[in-house]
């Protein structure tokens, strides 16, 4: 709990800009309560939809579709997929804030700053707000205004409202559980004729003569695909990065200007014994106080500091460490722990202190006064940042510009390449659907390729192993008809697969036959045709049949009485035929252990039903109100704009 947000202001701002961009995607709330004020997207934006006086805006959407992108919560090359599933979310949730506002809900300004607490904890480490400096510039990083992260909040505590309601009105009864766990654990047994592949012996050899009739039968079947000679140029971003060089000069400079950011302040490294007194009763919580006053005795006795931690210790982030927190600063930890851990001295131990989080054993290893980290002690940490952030900026330019070099003067693609540094690798006679060369199979990058002409050139796109490349089309080859030498093997494997996919069909036919001659003896019919019956071990409706697959391949199993015939029913490359054998009643005295869980996973689903056909009912009832007003053709726009 004190290892929170212990790093410089600069590693907080990262981690709290990869945490916010998690946050905006899924429409968390967001915040510090009673900084700025309420509000919403400029009056100006272009609105997709509106309800009432609530809008979706232009620039709503596409901060939420870019955030997702910048997550990567949604690959890039699938964001058009997912851009109207975003867009309906937030129609959605305008409409259930109109909803709530109808039915008179409302959100104080304490009831969303509790709910901020609640959400994100990593705003408030130890207790204390991280500070507004910091969070305006994160939420500017996101394009957001504190206003707008604050009003995102309200209405997501006045929505969660509304489906709350919805999902508590679920009543789950007793017969409802029990129902469910005899679903999940009725067993059930069939015996059973397996007809496969396998099991068709003394079918005659395919023919020279039959394989060139289905061939001149079906000539538009056997086309060879249109077909692209390739070059993908590729940029390796760690060989590339070796030849980005950062001078003394860059170095001192970047620290002569930002000299603030290697300030060190005040701070000491400190080691503790946290015996959690969190929602403890007021008799443990003297039980742990006289707990903490023998370890503090042991360790005044000489007692192993790190020893007594690892066995004692409440704290989780340094337990295992042997109590250490390493360096904390003042303003990181709660007063109290501060208060001991900047006035004792090195090696000296605390008395016991008390803390919102319970009762501590401080000890204090080293202490630093503040300093200015002088250049040479940063200079690498430096040079490889200003190295990172060249990297970034050259490695993008360096292949756009080869690729536009290439554009102009498809002729010279290998020496412009080679000049750029990037290597050449080529695929002859590529067709769509093939793996591509370095890339792999991809659906995206395959089907913008197969939209090129000769010469042309792809745009860049992004490589397994930290690379990115481009593609050029050297040559198209045309589709033809196939001959016959190239299509023979896949005839011949398509013909040998209907010969025995009809001779399994007629032993299954035969079978049929003579369990109805022989009063559905299962075991008679089946050394009537030579073929073995087998008897499956008890599965469940979500399980498995030994030698056959899912349960769900043979649905009889469960809905059918004990003694049914079943098949000829196709199972993978198998057909079967079988007999409903035995039923095994689930255990109702082990429902009690199971009945809590089953009940609340039964409440969470049809909770989420309930919510899901209210918000269409609600949705549809407010569009034929014209209440609810979507801007189709812009929508459409958007939609087709991250689709292209």
């Amino acid at each position: 709990m004190f290892d929170l947000f212990r790093s410089r202001d600069k590693l907080v701002r990262y981690t709290l800009t990869a945490f916010l961009s998690l946050v905006a995607l899924s429409m968390i709330g967001y915040l510090i309560p009673g900084y700025g004020g309420g509000g919403g997207p400029a009056a100006d934006d272009f609105v997709i939809a509106e309800v009432g006086e609530l809008k979706v805006t232009v620039q709503e959407a596409q901060r939420m579709i870019q955030t997702a992108v910048r997550g990567r919560q949604v690959p890039t090359e699938m964001i058009g997929l997912f851009v109207p599933q975003l867009i309906d979310n937030l129609i959605i949730e305008r409409v259930l804030e109109y909803q709530a506002d109808e039915m008179g809900f409302r959100v104080t300004g304490p009831e969303t700053a509790a709910a901020i607490r609640q959400t994100m904890p990593q705003l408030f480490p130890d207790g204390k707000f991280i500070g507004a400096e910091t969070y305006q510039a994160v939420l500017e990083q996101q394009g957001l205004s504190v206003a707008d992260f604050e009003d995102t909040m309200r209405r997501q505590v006045m929505i969660n409202r509304v489906r709350g309601l919805l999902e508590d009105s679920v009543v789950i009864t007793r017969e409802a559980v029990e129902r469910e766990f005899r679903r999940r654990n009725d067993k059930a047994t069939v015996e059973y004729v397996r007809i496969s592949p396998a099991s068709m012996r003394g079918l005659g050899p395919i023919t020279a003569n039959e394989i060139q009739e289905h061939y001149l039968k079906n000539l538009a079947q056997f086309q060879v695909p249109e077909a692209r000679d390739l070059k993908m140029f590729v940029l390796d971003r760690k060989r590339f990065a070796e030849s980005v060089s950062v001078s003394d000069g860059e170095a001192q400079g970047l620290y002569d200007r930002e000299r603030d950011r290697f300030r060190i302040p005040e701070r000491a490294r400190v080691r503790h014994i946290l015996l959690n007194t969190t929602e403890k009763s007021a008799e443990e919580q003297t039980k742990l106080k006289d707990q903490a006053d023998d370890l503090l005795k042991q360790l005044k006795g000489g007692a192993d500091f790190a020893a007594l931690a690892r066995k004692f210790s409440d704290d989780p982030g340094s337990k295992e460490k042997g109590g250490d927190l390493d360096w904390v600063v003042r303003g990181q930890t709660v007063p109290e722990f501060e208060q001991a851990a900047f006035t004792l001295k090195p090696n000296e131990l605390s008395e016991v202190i008390k803390t919102q989080y319970g009762f501590h054993i401080v000890q204090v290893q080293e202490k630093q006064e503040a300093r200015l980290q002088p250049f040479a002690e940063v200079k690498a940490d430096i040079v490889a940042e200003l190295r990172n952030l060249k990297t970034e900026e050259t490695f993008q330019s360096a292949l756009d510009q080869a690729m536009s070099a290439i554009r102009k003067d498809p002729g010279a693609a290998d020496a412009i390449a080679q000049k750029a540094g990037l290597s050449i690798v080529t695929a002859a006679a590529h067709k769509f659907g093939d793996p591509l060369p370095e890339a792999g199979a991809n659906r995206d990058l395959d089907e913008a390729i197969q939209a090129l002409g000769e010469g042309q050139v792809s745009d860049v796109f992004e490589l397994p192993g930290d690379r990115m490349g481009f593609a050029q089309v050297v040559k198209v080859i045309p589709s033809r008809q196939a001959e016959l030498k190239e299509v023979e093997s896949q005839i011949r494997t398509a013909l040998e697969t209907e010969q025995r996919n009809s001779a399994m069909q007629l032993a299954a036919s035969q079978l049929r036959g003579k369990l109805a001659e022989l009063g559905n003896d299962l075991q008679k019919a089946a050394q009537a045709v030579g073929l073995r019956v087998q008897v499956s071990e008890p599965f469940s409706r979500n399980g498995a049949i030994e030698g056959l697959g899912a349960a769900d391949s043979i649905p009889e199993a469960f809905t059918q009485p004990i003694g049914t015939i079943f098949g000829p029913t196709p199972v993978g490359d198998s057909i079967v035929v079988g007999r409903v054998h035995g039923r095994i009643e689930a255990d109702l005295t082990k429902l009690a252990d199971e009945e809590k869980a089953l009940r609340e996973e039964l409440k969470s689903r049809l909770g989420r039903e309930r919510t899901q056909l209210f918000e269409a009912g609600l949705r549809e009832r407010l569009e034929k109100q014209g209440k609810l007003k979507i801007n189709k053709p812009l929508l459409d726009r958007i939609v087709g704009s991250y689709r292209s």
